[in-house]
């Protein structure tokens, strides 16, 4: 049986660290989240503008953008693959087709001339499939578009947070194709009297315009416009950053169609229960527990510093164990604003594994926390400035049990109140007016 189980558990690892590559296949298509695995680094493109046709003149589409990101997930979690096609190229008169998940079409004029579609945007959605459910974006390029000026008429870079601009050869402001934004999609480009682009809306590039052989907008969080006898703006790329970190943008990367590159981050190869972290007065409390541990050598609590992880203290494991064990870490120097954590887990053999990345926000009130939950001998409550005549603990009955436990004040913020001689079961602890439930084993 502990060979099944150790067999079971190194497949889960190999497979939880294995890069996952995806590429367009112009359909939706899904990925279930390992077990063991809390968080997945993502590297993903949008996909490129489609060319203009017409002239001898060369005018290039707009790249694809890149995003490169950290995403919170659970084991089990279904994610929604939505990759971006390329825009098609104009032939003869006949604007190119948009490219799949947002492009806009392009146009075409007088039997000759023609613009390329708009890149499609490439998404993850979770916990759905409606544009409302995307956690992660990267933008499209726009569509090139046919003009006789040589400075070309090139699609605009999907972005970016900002989709670039279409271009203009004849340098005429109002023609090309305006970059999608984090608020709103591109404006549309015109030129009278020809029939105007549509603008950018949220996921999707604008249409050139029908009679322009204009290129039309990228896909993305919210879409490049449709040029007019210009080139069409790029789209815009996003993050939702309460499910993402470490993130970066990089416009105007990917030529051709989209692509979307998963690494899955194996949990510790240990039974953690839980990973918090508190403000307590003028420094963050990192606290953990663990319910079983194997070969477990030292953890590392890791901070990010500016994309970058930097060891902030390093706590020994207790080895073998099956036994609940609670290990703590203050972080004496915050930022102000958002900090970003992680634990990390080293085997007697020198394997490494992570757990899932937290934050907390330095400059927000805290409300109450407990922790463990379940306890079995203490229990730990933090809140600014609290003292043990703040508390009460009370049973299911309602009655109050202050007598029977004792109350140490380890901080301003922390108190650690033991509980030898309660019996085991569900109780409650009562802070100022807030009521939380806490279980003793």
């Amino acid at each position: 049986m502990k060979s099944i189980i150790l067999i079971l558990f190194l497949s889960i690892m190999q497979f939880a660290n294995c890069q996952i590559n995806f590429v367009y296949s112009g359909a939706v298509q899904t990925y279930t989240v390992p077990p063991a695995v809390f968080s997945i680094i993502v590297d993903m493109t949008g996909a490129s503008g489609g060319n203009s046709d017409g002239l001898a003149v060369v005018n290039t589409p707009g790249n694809g953008g890149r995003v490169q990101t950290t995403l919170t997930v659970t084991p089990g979690q279904v994610l929604n693959l939505y990759i971006g096609g390329v825009g098609g190229d104009g032939v003869a008169g006949t604007g190119g087709t948009a490219g799949w998940n947002g492009g806009g079409d392009g146009g075409g004029a007088f039997g000759l001339y023609s613009g390329g579609g708009g890149g499609g945007g490439t998404d993850i959605r979770m916990g759905g499939t409606a544009l409302a459910n995307r956690t992660v974006i990267a933008s499209g390029g726009g569509g090139a578009a046919t003009n006789t000026f040589a400075g070309g008429d090139h699609g605009g870079n999907g972005g970016g947070l900002i989709g670039d601009n279409g271009v203009s050869g004849d340098l005429l402001p109002t023609t090309f194709g305006y970059g999608g934004t984090q608020t709103a999609g591109g404006a549309f480009g015109f030129f009278a009297p020809y029939i105007p682009g549509v603008a950018g809306s949220l996921g999707f590039g604008g249409d050139a315009g029908s009679n322009s052989a204009g290129g039309a907008g990228g896909g993305g969080y919210y879409g490049g416009g449709g040029g007019c006898w210009a080139g069409g703006g790029g789209g815009s790329s996003f993050v939702l950053a309460s499910v993402t970190s470490i993130t970066t943008h990089t416009a105007g990367f990917q030529t051709g169609n989209g692509y979307i590159t998963l690494t899955p981050i194996s949990s510790l190869p240990i039974g953690l229960t839980n990973f918090t972290a508190l403000k307590v007065v003028n420094t963050i409390s990192l606290a953990w527990t663990t319910a079983s541990e194997r070969d477990n050598d030292f953890f590392e609590v890791q901070k990010n510093y500016e994309n970058k992880w930097e060891t902030i203290a390093i706590i020994d494991g207790a080895g073998n164990s099956t036994t609940q064990i609670n290990y703590k870490a203050i972080d004496v120097s915050p930022n102000n604003g958002i900090n970003i954590y992680r634990l990390k887990q080293t085997d007697y053999n020198g394997q490494s594994t992570y757990s899932k990345i937290i934050s907390v926000d330095f400059n927000a009130e805290n409300g109450v926390e407990i922790f463990p939950n379940p306890a079995v001998n203490f229990l730990i409550v933090s809140h600014d400035k609290i003292i043990k005549e703040d508390i009460k603990i009370i049973n299911s009955k309602g009655v109050i049990l202050n007598s029977k436990v004792d109350f140490d004040q380890l901080s301003p913020g922390e108190i650690r109140i033991n509980l030898y001689n309660l019996k085991s079961g569900v109780y409650f602890i009562q802070v100022k007016t807030e009521v939380l439930q806490f279980i003793k084993r």
